[in-house]
């Protein structure tokens, strides 16, 4: 995660610290060095810029089950609580550190809705 990034050699998006690591051992700075840069656009929501190309702003949800992988193809998931005033579904996994909470607005949403 980081708010300044730098343009590689092929003007492609790595972290800051990771440009400068790569200029302190003297070496070329690539995308390999930071596959997957979060840059925060507010306290919810991230850029994600993958192997050094913007795919896109998403929640910490949508970037779970979407850019990861859905709910079917990370086993373990599943919903701790429904019906939430906000509307949305709460869901936990054994090892993760935190729950999660869908929106009906979050691609992964209708894995868990039914």
């Amino acid at each position: 995660m980081s708010l300044n990034s730098y343009a590689t050699k092929d003007q492609l998006e790595i972290g800051r610290a990771q440009a400068v690591q790569a200029e302190a051992c003297g070496i070329e700075c690539t995308t390999d060095m930071n596959p997957i840069l979060l840059k925060p656009t507010s306290h919810t929501c991230s850029q994600v810029v993958l192997n050094g190309k913007p795919s896109g702003n998403k929640n910490a949800a949508e970037y779970c089950f979407v850019t990861i992988g859905r709910e079917n193809e990370y086993p373990g998931w599943e919903v701790v609580e429904r019906g939430r005033r906000d509307g949305g579904i709460k869901i936990a996994h054994p090892k993760h550190p935190e729950p999660v909470v869908l929106y009906p607005e979050d691609d992964a949403y209708g894995e868990f809705s039914e």
